[in-house]
């Protein structure tokens, strides 16, 4: 512990995870008191951002797609405590002499400029008041290890964002580590990383412990999981309310025939939605579509049930599931696919690919912003196998991302005339549509990984820089 002068006092919890081959949850404190929010809520203002290619995992294309997640699980604990998101986040700092009072959830190479530990991959650090109360939670994340997000058993080379964000914001809350305090239970608070990458009973209770739990008065509308969910019709219009940060609402509908399904919904609240088939396969995924901040998912389907999920960005309030549903004219076997690239808030430059997969098609376009372009339809996909049947299902062309201009688009994609999935997505441009002439050769030190150095240079053709060395 670092201590300075005045009423406010630093304590720089650092997680140091490393692999190895009952309920004893731990409370940080400080002199014999235990360290709160005193008002049981923390806005954590997420500066992680999105990875180049801006693609990772079921939790989203970017960092704090994962980060955000990670926060609603501690919500759904049933702990009276929330977190809440700083929106728009705002660029800070994380506090080192002083505090700012904004939480902020960044990578740095450096601790306040120390030197990160071999083995350490995050650092927590709270600022709080000789009586416990936190003021302030700055989470750094060490730029030196290789991550990416993904569940399940731990993954050789690469780390998991997700489970150590769950892990991070636990000590936010104000717990410790157990297994440094002689307990040995299940935890993703232990020090040391295994396969755990979800919350355990002893986290739950934990939590619970610092900010009570209990019934508080607020009924859930709709259940929490595809097992809970609430049936609706088609066409509908369904009242629905978040009524916690981390809400989870679930609807069961039926398509009677193949066509067009549009599930969106309405109101002020901020909302996200997914689309999952009866087994819980995920099909699609969208959170500002719609009217305002709220998402419209549009989908090719063939006959049966499906399920939606609706949730909010660390939000709460009402909105209205809106559903509707037009059937194809000659009552077919419906289709199933996806626009992969570009991926929802991904980002954009230069000359790329866009490219996904449908199972079956006369013709594969992608308009973005009213203007249509046909795509190379029938390449091999041997992963779309289970879903189609077959493989040649892939699509794909080449687009100049700089004809766009800076700023968010949105690329739909249509089969035979239809809209199957779409994506909004950022573009950014050196203002011009081909820059030519231009030259630059430059190195990037520890990069992808600790003591390496990969070189880029500009690639005029490509619009884009390229990998010319890794050393």
């Amino acid at each position: 512990m670092v201590s300075k002068p005045a009423i406010l006092l630093p304590l720089l919890l650092i997680l140091a995870w490393w692999l190895h081959d009952s309920l004893a949850y731990v409370r940080t404190s400080h002199d014999g008191v235990g360290l709160f929010w005193p008002d049981s809520a923390a806005t954590l203002n997420l500066r992680l951002g999105c990875p180049p290619n801006g693609s990772l995992s079921e939790w989203g294309p970017c960092w704090d797609d994962a980060a955000e997640d990670a926060a609603q699980q501690w919500n759904v604990t049933g702990a009276n405590f929330t977190f809440r998101l700083q929106s728009p986040s705002q660029p800070a700092n994380p506090s080192c002499d002083t505090t700012d009072s904004v939480n902020t959830v960044v990578w740095a190479d450096t601790q306040c400029g120390e030197a990160f530990g071999a083995t350490t991959l995050a650092v927590t650090q709270n600022w709080f008041r000789s009586t416990g109360e936190l003021i302030d939670s700055d989470v750094l994340f060490n730029t030196a290890h290789s991550w990416s997000t993904y569940a399940g058993p731990q993954r050789p080379g690469v780390i998991d964002l997700h489970r150590v964000a769950l892990h991070e914001f636990g000590h936010v809350l104000g717990l410790g580590h157990p297994d440094e305090h002689g307990q040995f239970v299940n935890a993703i608070m232990n020090s040391k990383a295994d396969d755990i990458d979800r919350l355990q009973a002893d986290d739950i209770a934990g939590i619970r412990a610092i900010y009570g739990s209990g019934d508080t008065g607020v009924r859930d509308d709709h259940g929490d999981s595809r097992q809970e969910a609430t049936n609706i019709r088609i066409p509908s219009d369904t009242q629905g309310t978040l009524e916690r940060a981390g809400d989870e609402d679930y609807f069961r509908l039926s398509v009677p025939r193949s066509g067009t399904l549009t599930v969106e919904t309405t109101g002020s609240t901020d909302t996200s939605g997914i689309l999952y088939t009866a087994d819980g396969f995920f099909l699609d995924f969208d959170f500002d579509s719609g009217s305002g901040d709220n998402f419209r998912i549009v989908h090719q389907a063939s006959a049966g049930t499906y399920y939606v999920e609706v949730s909010g960005f660390l939000t709460t309030g009402p909105y209205i599931l809106r559903v509707s549903f037009s059937a194809d004219d000659g009552g077919g076997g419906g289709n199933r696919g996806f626009l992969e690239n570009p991926q929802p808030n991904a980002f954009k430059s230069g000359v790329g690919l866009i490219s996904g997969w449908v199972c079956e098609a006369q013709r594969v376009e992608v308009d973005i912003n009213g203007s249509r372009m046909t795509a190379v339809y029938g390449t091999e996909r041997e992963d779309t196998r289970s879903q189609c049947g077959d493989a040649d299902n892939g699509f794909v062309t080449l687009f100049n991302w700089n004809r766009l201009g800076n700023g968010r688009h949105t690329a739909r994609l249509l089969v035979d005339g239809k809209e199957l999935s779409r994506s909004t997505f950022q573009v950014t441009t050196f203002g011009q549509e081909f820059v030519r002439g231009a030259s630059g050769t430059y190195r990037l030190q520890n990069f992808p990984y600790p003591g390496t150095t990969t070189v880029i240079e500009w690639e005029e053709s490509t619009q884009n820089f390229v990998i010319r060395e890794v050393r």
